[in-house]
């Protein structure tokens, strides 16, 4: 590679980056990560150098590793900006009266998540959502005795600073309602306790996450699906309901058997799973994870 073509393909990723900048995909200060990463410039062209002998190979090669640098860096500046102040949003949400039935929706990127039934009196909803320069989207809206609660970030950037303290959200919700909740994790730790609510539906979908799930004894039944990547899921149940988990998966680790459940055909069952009033059935899909259940109670 020429060092005409190099200089020529660093000018086309610096203004993809602003063009990417003025359109809103990406936000003027990550520059300055971006600034922090200039020497790999000097490392490229040194390549270019040593691969020159090659020739048309060589530089094949080079121009492949100059895009899969720019693409890393620029998914480390995304992630990692080296500026960004952290702000918190106050959530206070009112129970409507006559709303007996909630969709709680919840997306969150990268940092910790809990979630539990604590709400003061008259609220569906409190708590306090810490963020990095793009707050949380927060949608309430109802219909009759339905409701719906959604809580994400907003567009925009979210990522975390450099040295910051990750994003925080605590969320406390109502044990008045019965729930239906969908949750959208990325990279985080989250800890998501519904003892004392009921849930009727559960919808979980987690990135590369740690996430603790926790169901307390309720009348009803409750259906859930999860879909988990590189994670890690730990189920924590009442012992006085029935248990059915199917779990199709790549390389998961489970304790289901050590825990008392037998398997029939794909699905595992939990100890005296007929004689029980209420049951949990839970449709797992799992990458390279871990599963474990832990009884409560």
């Amino acid at each position: 590679m020429t060092a005409r073509v190099f200089w020529g393909f660093a000018l086309v990723l610096i203004g993809g980056f602003l063009l990417a900048a003025n359109l809103g995909l990406l936000t003027w200060d990550i520059w300055a990560t971006l600034w922090r990463a200039w020497p790999v410039l000097l490392v490229l062209w040194g390549v270019s150098i040593l691969l020159r002998p090659l020739g048309r190979p060589g530089g094949f090669i080079t121009a492949a590793l100059a895009l899969i640098t720019a693409v890393a860096v620029l998914g480390y500046a995304y992630l990692y900006p080296a500026t960004g102040e952290q702000s918190a949003y106050d959530l206070s949400q009112a129970l409507e009266e006559g709303v007996e039935n909630v969709t709680f929706d919840l997306g969150f990127g990268a940092g910790t998540v809990t979630v539990d039934g604590s709400a003061g009196e008259n609220l569906l909803a409190s708590g306090r959502l810490e963020y990095i320069t793009a707050g949380p989207a927060v949608d309430y809206s109802v219909t009759g005795s339905s409701a719906r609660l959604s809580l994400s970030f907003a567009s925009g950037r979210w990522s975390v600073p450099v040295g910051a303290r990750p994003p925080s959200w605590t969320v406390h919700l109502s044990p008045a309602p019965v729930y239906t909740v969908k949750a959208n994790l990325g990279a985080c730790d989250a800890n998501l306790d519904f003892t004392g609510l009921t849930v009727t539906g559960f919808n979980l979908k987690t990135g590369a996450a740690s996430t603790t799930v926790t169901f307390g004894n309720q009348e009803v039944d409750l259906s859930a699906q999860i879909d988990i990547g590189a994670a890690s899921l730990a189920l924590r149940l009442p012992r006085e309901v029935g248990v059915k988990i199917s779990m199709s998966s790549g390389l998961t680790d489970s304790n289901l058997q050590q825990v008392g459940f037998v398997k029939n055909g794909d699905d595992w069952f939990s100890p005296d799973y007929d004689e029980k009033s209420v049951r949990f059935s839970f449709q797992i899909k799992a990458g390279v994870s871990s599963v474990n259940v832990h009884w409560t109670g």
